[in-house]
């Protein structure tokens, strides 16, 4: 079990950008809780939590590297928007010359420059998404050291009770503190990364600003009172502002699918519509399956049905910067059944954010997982 997470525990104890000082593990002897009776089953929850922020932390590590690549993207898209603009100058400067359709040029030229100006402006952007995805990889890191700086704390617990030579263990007060320093950790790595989604949020403002018209987004408006509708009714954005208008729908899925279907693009379309009137609000896109896969199949499986949810409601116009995603497998299950239930194939959208508190999400706005994963 601790073999497994030796790697990740050297990664948690290196010094980082955010934390200089390395991390000094406290860990309960391996000779003694190996020979506790039935420990595996008894640290059962705390290793499943362990293994979830295993995983969450190589999928935000991979989501660092993709914004990487749109930075580089970016500055290639700037490269070429800096030739253009020179090459636009030049072109108007020769018709100056020559007495040629100035007009025509100098209208040229412009358009040069404004894209020029996106483009520096985009690259900037593409920036802060960097910074706000390595945030939140460093709060996953956090949450991982919780998980298991718990995990060393329920086994310390279990050998207080009983060791394996038959004589009774105290536990050293270390596991206590151990717990809680990584608990302010993560406590402190949630706030760098609410930080830095505000900087993604101001930097797009920046960007949209270099736009000449807004963008944009077709979509069908959907009141939540018309689920029976057909998937090929457009229906008309509701007038009245009611309680309802501001309601969040979850989507659910086919056995072992992560795709989205009519339906679930339909309740989609609604909830962009909510996020896109609703700046100030981020929610956590939670996916679930059923348990009839295994462990590790439904792990990955739930973290696909979050991030389709999540790329949908981007091309949709929600800001990245008002997502979150986890992946919670079958450790969430609303029907407590071993069989294939649609009821458990879903992706709940959680309010974990909101100024003014006008918009709900699919599930209550207390932070159930929250308390073992925030």
């Amino acid at each position: 079990m601790k073999t497994a997470t030796l790697t990740l525990l050297i990664a948690l104890a290196a010094p980082t950008v955010a934390s200089a000082s390395p991390v000094v593990w406290s860990q309960v002897p391996e000779y003694r809780i190996n020979n506790v009776d039935d420990y595996e089953a008894r640290t059962e929850l705390e290793q499943a939590e362990v293994d979830d922020h295993e995983y969450a932390v190589m999928r935000r590590e991979i989501a660092v590297d993709d914004a990487r690549d749109g930075v580089h993207d970016a500055r290639d898209a700037r490269g070429q928007a800096r030739k253009n603009a020179r090459h636009a100058r030049k072109e108007l400067r020769r018709a100056k010359r020559h007495d040629l359709d100035v007009f025509a040029f100098t209208t040229q030229r412009n358009e040069a420059e404004r894209d020029l100006l996106e483009a520096r402006d985009y690259v900037d952007l593409a920036k802060a998404r960097v910074g706000a995805r390595k945030a939140h990889l460093h709060l996953e890191e956090a949450r991982l050291g919780r998980a298991i700086a718990q995990r060393e704390l329920r086994e310390a617990r279990l050998l207080e009770v009983e060791d394996a030579h038959g004589t009774f263990w105290h536990r050293p007060p270390r596991y206590e503190r151990q717990l809680s320093r990584w608990t302010d950790r993560a406590i402190d790595r949630e706030s760098d990364w609410r930080t830095a989604r505000v900087d993604v949020r101001e930097t797009r403002q920046d960007y949209l600003a270099s736009f000449q018209a807004p963008l944009i987004v077709p979509v069908v408006y959907i009141h939540p009172a018309e689920v029976g509708q057909p998937a090929d009714v457009a229906l008309t954005r509701p007038d009245a502002d009611t309680p309802e208008d501001h309601e969040l729908r979850r989507v659910h899925f086919a056995l072992e699918s992560a795709e989205l279907d009519t339906d679930a693009l339909n309740n989609l379309a609604w909830d962009a519509h909510v996020l896109r009137e609703n700046r100030d609000v981020t929610i956590r896109i939670e996916g679930h399956t059923d348990a009839t896969g295994t462990e590790a199949f439904n792990r990955e499986l739930a973290w696909d049905r979050a991030e389709n949810v999540a790329a949908y409601l981007m091309e949709q116009g929600v800001w990245e910067s008002q997502i979150e995603t986890a992946g919670y497998g079958e450790t969430g299950l609303k029907l407590d059944t071993q069989d294939a239930s649609v009821v458990n194939r879903r992706a709940e959208l959680r309010v974990i954010e909101d100024g003014n508190g006008l918009v709900d999400g699919t599930v209550d706005d207390a932070d159930d997982f929250g308390d073992q994963d925030s």
